[in-house]
């Protein structure tokens, strides 16, 4: 449930979410943005501009690389297909941890405010108490 306004829960490390995907197999584009939304049950609303941002700017960073096939004559580009670097998989490992601890201390900032406690009440009109 969003709470009408608060988009701050829905931001996600776009970067750490793809190099986890591209340490499966290579994928396209529409691939990763087709595997994001269904592994997160369409809770991560990732759009397609934010992840090219996030494939650029790892391409730049030498964490993937892009496969082009060579256009045949008289038809369409194939998609691209990216493809996950060792300096990738180094940086997906350090990227994890870092967010992982992040979303632990999260936790311990809620459960500490007695938002556990908050989660399943509901105000009068039916609204979440929080």
């Amino acid at each position: 449930m969003t709470v009408a306004g608060w988009k701050e829960t829905e931001r996600v490390p776009a970067e750490l979410l793809v190099l986890t995907l591209l340490q499966e197999e290579d994928k396209t584009k529409a691939a990763l943005y087709r595997e994001i939304a269904q592994r997160s049950d369409y809770r991560v609303d990732l759009s397609r501009a934010r992840l090219s941002t996030a494939l650029r700017r790892l391409e730049e960073k030498g964490y993937v690389l892009c496969l082009q096939p060579p256009r045949e004559t008289g038809k369409a580009a194939p998609r691209r297909t990216y493809r996950v670097t060792e300096a990738g998989r180094i940086a997906q490992d350090v990227a994890y941890e870092e967010y992982y601890s992040t979303v632990q201390g999260m936790g311990l900032l809620l459960d500490f405010a007695g938002f556990e406690e908050r989660l399943g009440q509901e105000e009068e009109d039916g609204r979440p108490a929080f």
